[in-house]
């Protein structure tokens, strides 16, 4: 069994990259699809209050729908290609897959997502003083964050959960010491 896992993990690593690749863009995209319709709003509502009415299509933008909820939130900031890739991926439906194939890959991609924390924070303790604050910030976020993300039996996702919630916190400036950054 361990070696049908470590194969099939050997595998989905370009899963995993593939998905990450997917994860800014679509992100950035959300955004600007998030804009175009505040903006159609906003002047839907100037319009309004002058007594003409603009159609527009108000869907809710960063609602994600691809016909799965597998325990996902039903807003997010971007595509979870992940967990599309548990419900449609060929290699999820063969008969040769271990039975533990989606919970195994939801696994690696949590673990993929945690070492890539580690190694940010690693490389911001490495850059010294330069990094001080954003250190000291992601430190934070991913500390608060360990219990609800990282640790335990949860649903899937989680990796995805973390990565909406880091995208979707407002800039800060953070104080740490005498310093202060964003």
């Amino acid at each position: 069994m361990r070696s049908k896992i470590s194969k099939e993990w050997a595998s989905d690593l370009e899963l995993v990259i593939a998905a990450n690749d997917k994860i800014l863009p679509t992100y950035v995209a959300r955004n600007k699809e998030a804009r175009k319709v505040k903006d159609k709003k906003d002047t839907k509502d100037k319009t309004k209050d002058s007594g003409k009415d603009l159609s527009f299509d108000e869907r809710k933008v960063g609602d994600v729908s691809r016909d799965f909820n597998f325990g996902q939130r039903s807003t997010q900031s971007f595509d979870r290609e992940a967990v599309y890739y548990i419900n449609n991926h060929p290699s999820f439906n063969d008969n040769d897959a271990s039975p533990l194939r989606a919970s195994s890959f939801d696994l690696l991609f949590l673990l993929s997502m945690q070492e890539a924390i580690h190694r940010i924070l690693k490389s911001y303790f490495e850059a010294g003083k330069e990094k001080d604050v954003s250190l000291a910030w992601l430190k934070s976020f991913y500390k608060d964050g360990v219990e609800k993300y990282f640790d335990g039996n949860q649903s899937f996702g989680r990796a995805d959960d973390f990565m909406d919630d880091l995208l979707n916190t407002p800039p800060a400036l953070k104080t740490f010491g005498n310093k202060v950054g964003k």
